[in-house]
């Protein structure tokens, strides 16, 4: 897993990518975490790794554990379209997000 070395999860609280539950505060979470997978160089090698091993739990490659379950599933995954309620938030956006999970 040499690509791990590169990736922008390394800056952030691990914690972060493992939302617990599916309250409102969760999904908030996941979504920062998926926007640090956006800016990520080797998203797509973490989210073949992550297909591959596989990984259960987490955020991975920019997906959930439903989206992988469905990628496994259909083979054919393919992300939703980037609307304004579904938009990638900024760098800014996800870390205060993450600060106000971490502190609340």
């Amino acid at each position: 897993m040499e690509w791990r070395s590169e990736a922008a999860c390394l800056e952030e609280d691990p914690e972060l990518f493992f939302p617990i539950g599916s309250s409102a505060a969760a999904l908030r979470q996941a979504e920062a975490a998926k926007a640090v997978c956006q800016r990520c160089p080797v998203m797509d090698e973490c989210l073949n790794w992550a297909l591959d091993n596989p990984a259960e739990f987490g955020i991975w490659g920019g997906t959930d554990e439903s989206q992988r379950r469905d990628m496994r599933r259909n083979g054919s995954y393919t992300p939703p379209s980037v609307t304004s309620s579904n938009r990638p938030l900024s760098f800014e956006a996800a870390l205060e997000l993450s600060e106000q999970h971490y502190v609340a």
